[in-house]
Formats: structure tokens, C-alpha cells, sequence
């Protein structure tokens, strides 16, 4: 690392920052390592010799005591006007369509005093100014609390059945997200006041949304493994189906 120039320092720094979050790339990892193997190659002889391996022989004294493992450590969330948390949002992903575009991203929860941060997830929806030319500065951004998050996963996953409905976001409490599947597309229509957005979202934009989603759903529960957090999934889903099919029939 310390025959890195300042440049190969940045990008070392920026790479290690996305893999504390867990939202580095495959092209920021390979080019993290050719970095750090070029600059291995400059500065280490190569040896002509092989080394001589000293067997040890096991000790007949007492061993000592182990040293007590320390607790694991959560990782922390940056703070709200970071340069980590800038990096954090730029890991998103925008999804285009004809009269909108979507862009959902990693952000940090309001935490409540006393608790750590968590992270989260928000999309901003913007409308279409012309032929793939989308008003950024109209845009309805809307972002999942704590609760919402785990229904927003069981919805992305499949197993929340047709619908979701989210109300009162915002600070007049008028914003409403609509998620519904139709066929081979999940429609997403975003709503704040009398404002409007809606757009299809594919199957293979789906992905990112979704592994971002699971991303910020293990930053709360990090002791979970993948198959118990989408164990745990399914039977939120499962809840959320039967309540919604409950309301249709009242």
C-alpha cells in the first residue's frame, strides 16, 4: 500500500469504503488488485532461493491462555454530510422508461437517539421533459423507514403477493408509493399531492433494486446469513399477502 502513488492511495481508499458497505463492484476489485500486484511487482525482489521452513516442535511448558476474543464490531453508517455517504449514494442504479425515470439508491435512516444508523433505501422518480430527457429538478424523492424496508424486500423477492401500498411520507404526509405486479413488469406509481409518477420496471433492472435492497436489510441485521434473512422474507411476505387479501374480501 505505501508504494501506491497519491492517486493509487484515492482509489484504494474509495474501493475499501465501498467494501465496508458491501456495495463494491467487480471492476473496483479487479482494478484494486492490478493496482496493488503492479506496485508488489516494483518493489519486492524476486527470490532466486527457496526458503528454508523450520519445523517447531510442539512445547512441553503449560500453554498460556488464549486471549479473549474481542466482540464483533458493527460497521458504522457515515454521517449524513460525509464524503463516505456521498460515496455510498453514488453506488446506485437509474432505470429509464418513456414518461419517467427511477433512481434508487443506499441512504441512512434518521436514527433515533441513543441508536446506531442504519441504512435504508430511497427512490427518486422524475419526469420525462422530452425523448429520453428526464426533469431531475421535478423529482418526488421517497424513502423506506425501518418497517417499510423488510415489505419492500418481500415485495422485490416475490413473496408479498400483487400489491404494496405505502402512505403518508413526507413532511404534509401526501406522498404514496404503489408497487404492483402486472405480468412481467413491476409497476411503480409514486404520488405527492396531485403530482403523479409512474413507470414499468423489468426484470432486469429488478436485480439491482433488489441487491441493494438486501444489502440495507443485512446492514440492521448483521449476525443473519442470507438464508435465514430470506426465510424471515417469506414469512413477512406471506403476512402482508394475507392481510391485503383479507381487506379485498371485507
Amino acid at each position: 500500500m505505501k508504494s501506491l502513488e497519491p492517486a493509487g492511495h484515492e482509489q484504494a481508499r474509495t474501493f475499501l469504503n465501498a467494501v465496508e458497505k458491501g456495495v463494491e463492484s467487480t471492476d473496483q476489485m479487479a482494478a484494486f488488485l492490478a493496482a496493488i500486484n503492479a506496485a508488489h511487482r516494483e518493489v519486492t525482489p524476486v527470490l532466486t532461493e527457496p526458503l528454508a521452513v523450520r519445523t517447531l516442535q510442539p512445547s512441553t511448558r503449560n500453554p498460556r491462555p488464549a486471549p479473549p476474543v474481542p466482540a464483533l464490531k458493527r460497521r458504522t453508517v457515515p454521517a449524513a454530510d460525509s464524503v463516505e455517504r456521498a460515496v455510498l449514494r453514488d453506488q446506485g442504479l437509474h432505470i429509464y422508461a418513456a414518461k419517467a425515470a427511477m433512481k434508487v439508491e443506499l441512504d441512512v435512516l434518521r436514527a433515533v437517539a441513543g441508536e446506531p444508523s442504519r441504512l435504508t433505501v430511497q427512490i427518486e422518480l422524475a419526469p420525462a421533459a422530452a425523448p429520453r430527457s428526464f426533469d431531475w429538478g421535478q423529482k418526488i424523492p421517497f424513502q423506506f423507514t425501518r418497517r417499510e424496508l423488510p415489505l419492500l424486500g418481500a415485495m422485490l423477492m416475490g413473496y408479498a403477493g400483487e400489491s404494496l401500498v405505502l402512505t403518508n411520507h413526507g413532511p404534509d404526509h401526501d406522498k404514496r408509493l404503489e408497487l404492483h405486479q402486472q405480468g412481467n413488469v413491476l409497476y411503480v406509481k409514486l404520488r405527492q399531492g396531485t403530482t403523479a409518477l409512474a413507470m414499468p420496471v423489468d426484470a432486469a433492472d429488478l436485480y439491482g433494486w433488489v441487491a441493494l435492497t438486501v444489502t440495507a436489510l443485512k446492514n440492521h441485521h448483521q449476525a443473519l446469513d442470507s438464508g435465514a434473512l430470506f426465510e424471515i422474507l417469506k414469512r413477512t411476505g406471506a403476512m402482508h399477502a394475507a392481510a391485503s387479501t383479507s381487506k379485498h374480501q371485507t
